[in-house]
């Protein structure tokens, strides 16, 4: 009876733990497009929305060497909120995003879009929800002329 009273406890404990921590740490799914470079790294930073503009430390920063598909998905975990996103593919290996002479990215790089927008580098223009009606994060890659290796 004791055996059965404790495996009940510990099973309902852990039950509530997970519940807890999915509470906290919600999983969404961020999905990166137009993939041309398999193996070169990504990296990716994530604003909240009351930042203002990129200057802001991001709450989030991913670095991940790209797999070999046009298309990939993998999870993030971040409160429900609104963010803005920017990354870029490290071609050059110099860990930063490399800048042509006018100030405009050299290397693929990449944004997120708010809904009704067209693409734009302006961070208000990026600023995107993450909830339970808007689970996943779409990023499409941009590839400026030269910036294929």
């Amino acid at each position: 009876m004791f055996r059965t009273v404790l495996r009940l406890f510990t099973y309902g404990f852990c039950l509530l733990a997970s519940f807890a921590w999915a509470e906290q740490t919600p999983s969404w799914r961020l999905v990166i497009n137009d993939n041309l470079l398999p193996e070169y790294t990504l990296y990716l930073a994530f604003y909240p929305a009351e930042a203002g503009n990129w200057a802001a430390e991001p709450v989030l920063r991913l670095k991940q060497t790209l797999p070999d598909y046009k298309a990939f998905a993998r999870p993030i975990s971040l409160p429900a909120g609104r963010y803005a996103v920017r990354g870029f593919i490290d071609v050059d290996a110099n860990g930063e995003l490399t800048l042509n002479e006018q100030g405009r990215p050299a290397e693929p790089y990449t944004n997120s879009q708010a809904e009704g927008q067209r693409p734009s580098p302006l961070f208000e223009r990026s600023i995107i929800t993450l909830n339970d009606e808007q689970p996943q994060l779409q990023l499409q890659l941009r590839y400026p002329p030269g910036s294929r290796p």
